[in-house]
């Protein structure tokens, strides 16, 4: 349990990097698909893991949020997302617990991956708007920053506790 709360706020690091307004990776979309095939189940595809142990995963997701691997990311981010996410979904989706299961526990394990995945996508779209509007309001002025009261909510507070705040890992 321990691990996976480890890799989960790992995770949350690593979309938010990827997501950064100054990164200029603002393609969403292709993420959101990459999420979707890779939480995809499919109980014929489903097999038992090699043995090969995931050590190297929450190595390679805190590189990324550190600062490592620029060259990937530079080069080609969407390849380099779909590569952590992939190792991401594959740790838990082929853990031989998860494995051992029934079809239908594995299915809802699939889409519950997927939807708090998608929320940290949906997150990172929110924290791009409620910057925007801080730097407009801000814009030119030498003062104090004001409070800024999020007016392009997709949501209400009470809908995003009760919703995407829940599956958001």
């Amino acid at each position: 349990m321990t691990v996976v709360s480890l890799l989960v706020y790992r995770l949350d690091e690593f979309m938010e990097t990827i997501f950064r307004t100054n990164t200029g990776f603002e393609d969403r979309e292709k993420v959101r698909r990459i999420i979707r095939e890779l939480c995809e189940f499919d109980s014929q595809k489903m097999e038992a893991p090699n043995g090969r142990a995931h050590t190297g995963l929450v190595k390679q997701i805190g590189n990324e949020t550190n600062g490592g691997s620029a060259s990937a990311t530079s080069s080609d981010p969407l390849h380099h997302t779909r590569a952590v996410l992939r190792s991401f979904t594959s740790y838990i989706l082929q853990h031989p617990a998860v494995i051992r299961s029934p079809n239908d526990i594995q299915k809802q394990l699939h889409q519950e991956l997927c939807r708090c995945m998608l929320a940290h996508i949906s997150q990172a779209e929110d924290n791009c708007r409620v910057a925007s509007q801080q730097k407009d309001l801000n814009a030119g002025d030498q003062g104090p920053s004001k409070i800024v009261t999020f007016t392009s909510a997709q949501a209400t507070y009470y809908s995003w506790v009760q919703g995407r705040s829940l599956v958001h890992c």
